[in-house]
């Protein structure tokens, strides 16, 4: 996401623009997201862990 956003200012995208500030609000987003799931991991076993992993990936489509 930083890499693809980096991108596109190189490219002349206006850093205060629609699309970069949309860009900056999923990254925080998906930051918030992970800092939640590893803070959930702490209070979990690695059986919790690995079985909430499986379904995730599972959710998003990763695996079948």
């Amino acid at each position: 996401m930083y890499r693809n956003m980096a991108s596109d200012l190189d490219n002349g995208y206006n850093p205060m623009g629609k699309s970069i500030r949309e860009q900056k609000t999923m990254i925080d987003n998906y930051e918030q997201d992970i800092n939640s799931t590893l803070e959930k991991f702490s209070t979990m076993d690695e059986k919790q862990v690995d079985r909430w992993c499986f379904y995730d990936l599972l959710k998003r489509g990763a695996i079948a």
